[in-house]
């Protein structure tokens, strides 16, 4: 590293500093909000698994399940 210019003045922080439980506070707020968004993430990845999906329709067997029914519908009319 560089030597410090002696020309130049000292960088004076003049803030206190934070109070210790502020800054545990701040840690643990921040620990929960991390663990929160993780948890959310694994759910949305491994909750699609365990939903039941409905069975895929045929369409074809949709067509022929009409046609049925039209031929029983006009066979009752006459």
């Amino acid at each position: 590293m560089y030597a410090p210019d002696p020309l130049l003045p000292p960088e004076i922080d003049e803030r206190p500093p934070p109070h210790p439980l502020l800054t545990a506070f701040k840690r643990v707020v921040w620990t929960i909000i991390t663990l929160l968004v993780i948890l959310s993430l694994l759910l949305s990845l491994i909750l699609p698994l365990f939903q039941r999906r409905e069975p895929r329709r045929n369409p074809e067997n949709e067509i022929q399940a009409h046609w049925i029914s039209n031929e029983w519908s006009t066979f009752s009319v006459q």
